[in-house]
């Protein structure tokens, strides 16, 4: 229920306002790289660039889906509340520790969110000396500095400081945020499955057969949701840390504060959804596995023309967590390792670079 509200509070934020202030920030971060500034400045203004990309589109397709989300969070608890009832023992335990480890991951997101944005604030606080001037190059060009629209310029540079800030709290909250309720709902479904699974291996599949379907409607509606906003916080938990990793590799030490809060979102953020992904669709393989070992010899035609739909069900390939668009598919360990590995050949080239330049 917090998360929900969390999430109420997060739409209810002014859409307008918050889609020009990234536009904006986006329009700085791009006329940086056309000025004089240090190799530093200008990597963190991609950087600048690429979250607040990342962040407007997050903003409009979660409004857009917010509807559809809501309904799914709804189908979900009510399939689990249904689910416990129906569970055994030793379910209603398993059942209570998928619970628990969905709340230990929320809170590991929103900790991690929390601690991005104190760096990335204190990123572009540092950064806010360059504001003015980027302002000015690329509206105004150089004038004398006590003319009146250098004082303009310079009276811009310090409002821009709370609406940059700004942009990084709701970068930060509606990216994690976001993440979170993925997590939640997959693994909620993971669950729920794996229960379903059970129940029809061990005796009558009439009493699942129901649940089945519902869970189904809610893995459709949470593909929906998640597929077309998916591909671009992906952008942040794989081409903006990538970014920082280079960062961090030529300039060691100095790197700044944003390259080192974000390097480690590969890990904290990517492999858990290509995780949870991969264990939605094991669970829903399994399926047939564990409805083909159930008590066929005791069922009436009935029963078994049921458990054969459910094993059927089994080879769909709707409902997953996926992504739209280029690069799109289903999130799953083998796609986290082929991200890897890729990574890993960019990483190999950047260090070859610095050695090269060395010599």
């Amino acid at each position: 229920m917090s998360l929900i509200l969390e999430t109420s509070l997060y739409v209810c934020i002014p859409l307008q306002f918050t889609v020009v202030s990234l536009a904006y920030a986006m329009y700085v971060s791009a006329a940086a790289q056309w000025t004089d500034q240090p190799a530093s400045s200008k990597q963190f203004n991609i950087r600048v660039f690429l979250s607040a990309y990342s962040s407007i589109v997050n903003s409009l397709i979660f409004t857009r889906n917010r509807n559809t989300l809501f309904s799914t969070m709804e189908w979900v608890a009510d399939l689990a509340d249904c689910t416990y009832r129906l569970a055994d023992n030793k379910g209603k335990v398993a059942m209570q520790q998928s619970a628990l480890q969905s709340r230990l991951y929320t809170k590991l997101f929103l900790s991690y969110g929390a601690t991005v944005y104190v760096a990335v604030g204190t990123g572009l606080l540092l950064e806010h000396r360059h504001y003015s001037d980027i302002l000015d190059m690329t509206i105004g060009g150089a004038g004398d500095p006590g003319s009146t629209w250098r004082q303009v310029v310079g009276a811009i540079g310090y409002i821009q400081m709370p609406i940059f800030e700004y942009n990084a709290y709701i970068g930060c909250i509606g990216l994690f945020l976001t993440i979170s309720l993925v997590s939640t709902v997959t693994r909620s479904l993971i669950t729920v499955q794996g229960q379903i699974n059970r129940g029809v291996e061990r005796g009558d599949c009439v009493p699942w057969t129901a649940l089945q379907s519902q869970v189904v409607r809610a893995a459709r509606g949470s593909e929906e949701a998640f597929a077309d906003v998916l591909p671009h916080i992906l952008l942040s938990a794989y081409i903006l840390p990538l970014l920082a990793t280079a960062d961090v590799v030529f300039n060691g030490p100095e790197a700044d504060l944003f390259a080192l809060a974000i390097s480690p979102v590969v890990l904290v953020v990517l492999w858990p959804l290509c995780d949870l992904g991969d264990g939605l669709l094991e669970a829903r393989e399994q399926l047939c596995t564990s409805a083909y070992s159930g008590p066929w010899l005791e069922e009436t035609p009935s029963q078994t023309r049921r458990r054969l739909l459910m094993m059927s069900f089994s080879y769909g390939r709707r409902g997953l967590l996926r992504t739209r668009g280029l690069g799109g598919g289903v999130l799953s360990r083998e796609a986290f390792g082929d991200g890897l590995i890729n990574w890993v050949k960019f990483l190999n080239g950047i260090i070859n670079l610095k050695t090269l330049s060395k010599d």
